[in-house]
């Protein structure tokens, strides 16, 4: 696919032009179209015509991101570039062409992972994801490759139905740590990572961390999560499976039940632990106790609740104890020979089913 990538403006016109396959982008050309300053306006926007349908039939591209126009504080400038705004539409539109508008904020969230991004972490991912040698320039030209980014993800994310991961993992340190949020600096460039409080409270600000990721991509708008291991990630992907229940609540819910204790309510039914968490009320936690159970099949729960070596051992925990734990690990997506496998390598006695599961996990994650 060609994107071309267009940052709309009367005296300077920015473009990119991108290559995006396979999961890959490729500058095939940047630049900038120029109208020189005291030309008339009508003039001018001939000229911004010209160029668009020039670009058009040189590069042939697939698919046309353009910036959504912000009100700006001078009028007069505003309406000009509002102009210049609608002939590079027109152009577009009888060339085939049905451009795709995004915002500013879009575009940082896409390329950065931030929304408020300084030009110069745009420039910086930009020159990264396109492996140039150097910073693109013009800014209006760094702009526009940033939009044919933009909209690559976006296309990508439509193609997966919104399930699509851009980044596996942040690698770096942590340089912000908020309620509900932490930012991870990986090479200077800061990446905004909703997480929940299980995640924050085991960061530090200025230590090293690794946060799992997931991106979330709606109407245009990318979210990226963190999750501080693979159990809690699983449980949140789980979670927001669920119908009604979206990646807030699920990392509201994740923030007062960890993974043990989430797997744990899950197949005991305790309803009123997720409640605990804001905004989930009875009606969505009785609806993930049932599916989440829903989707251990019947054999499995029986499976899990069967009798064997750790289980049938007559511990001062209790089998049922043991039991609730070995399906708990399951729910969490191991099976009953690696949740019992973790389990013979524990002491259980006395311990309640989520001390047991947090124990086993620990020795799974080693694995």
């Amino acid at each position: 696919m060609i994107i071309l990538g267009i940052d709309p403006g009367y005296g300077t016109i920015g473009y990119g032009v991108v290559r995006f396959d396979n999961m890959k982008f490729t500058a095939i050309q940047y630049g900038a179209a120029k109208t020189a300053p005291g030309t008339p306006m009508h003039l001018r926007l001939c000229e911004i015509y010209d160029d668009i349908c020039t670009l058009v039939d040189t590069f042939h591209p697939d698919e046309v991101s353009i910036e959504e126009l912000f009100f700006s504080k001078n009028i007069t400038t505003g309406i000009q570039v509002a102009q210049a705004r609608g002939v590079i539409l027109l152009a577009l539109a009888q060339k085939g062409l049905h451009p795709v508008s995004y915002t500013p904020n879009q575009v940082k969230m896409a390329v950065v992972g931030y929304g408020n991004a300084e030009k110069k972490q745009m420039m910086e991912m930009t020159k990264s994801i396109l492996h140039l040698t150097k910073l693109p320039r013009p800014d209006d030209a760094a702009d526009a490759l940033a939009l044919a980014i933009c909209h690559g993800h976006s296309r990508q994310a439509m193609r997966y139905e919104g399930l699509y991961f851009m980044f596996y993992y942040v690698d770096g340190t942590v340089s912000v740590l908020q309620t509900g949020l932490a930012v991870i600096d990986c090479g200077g460039v800061g990446y905004a990572c909703h997480a929940s409080q299980n995640t924050i409270s085991r960061l530090k600000i200025g230590t090293k961390a690794r946060l799992l990721t997931y991106l979330n991509v709606r109407e245009g708008i990318f979210e990226l999560y963190g999750f501080i291991d693979e159990e809690e990630k699983s449980c949140f992907e789980m979670m927001i499976g669920v119908s009604g229940v979206g990646p807030k609540a699920a990392l509201s819910i994740l923030s007062v039940a960890p993974p043990d204790r989430l797997a744990l309510s899950i197949i005991t039914g305790d309803e009123k632990m997720l409640t605990q968490a804001p905004g989930i009320g009875k009606k969505i936690a009785q609806r993930i106790v049932l599916e989440l159970r829903d989707k251990m099949s019947k054999e499995q729960l029986e499976s899990a609740s069967a009798a064997s070596p750790v289980a049938a051992a007559d511990l001062s925990g209790g089998v049922n104890h043991t039991q609730e734990a070995v399906a708990a690990l399951m729910v969490l997506g191991y099976t009953q020979a690696e949740a019992l496998h973790a389990m013979k390598q524990i002491d259980t006695a006395g311990m309640e089913a989520d001390e047991i599961i947090r124990q086993c996990l620990k020795k799974l994650v080693k694995q």
